[in-house]
Parts: C-alpha cells; sequence; structure tokens
C-alpha cells in the first residue's frame, strides 16, 4: 500500500469502529512471522497473521472462517 502500511489502516478502522458493535475482521500478510511481528499484528487489532508464500486454501479457509463469526467472537478473538 503506497500511502499506508497495514498497521496504520488497521489502526484507522478500528478507531472509525469506536463505540460500535462491529469489528472488521483483518488478516495480517508479512514476510516476517518472528514473535515480534506475530505479536504487533495482535496487538494492533489483527485477528490473524499469515508469513508469506500464502498457502492460497489456508487463506480461503480463514477468510472463510472470519465470515462465520459474529461481531462478539471477532472482537474477543478466535480459535479454529
Amino acid at each position: 500500500m503506497p500511502e499506508r502500511d497495514g498497521f496504520e489502516l488497521v489502526k484507522a478502522v478500528r478507531e472509525m469502529e469506536e463505540g460500535s458493535e462491529h469489528k472488521t475482521p483483518a488478516v495480517a500478510i508479512s514476510g516476517h512471522v518472528d514473535y515480534e511481528s506475530l505479536a504487533a499484528s495482535y496487538s494492533q487489532g489483527f485477528q490473524v497473521h499469515l508469513g508469506k508464500q500464502i498457502n492460497q486454501k489456508l487463506l480461503i479457509a480463514i477468510i472463510e472462517r472470519l465470515q462465520e463469526l459474529d461481531g462478539e467472537a471477532v472482537r474477543q478473538g478466535f480459535s479454529w
């Protein structure tokens, strides 16, 4: 993204959602998969952090699972 990185985008989305029941699911896709990168993603509001090279079937499964969740599950985190 030329104007923002994913962290800035999710931060802006989370700010827009303040006071709302809605929470947009977010998936981080990064070349960095170390503990610090994972922790940063989750602390910034991502529900999932995937490392590159993307497994297409896994990404589709994650998106499908996120679509099934209600707002409370997304806010609280989810498990497979």
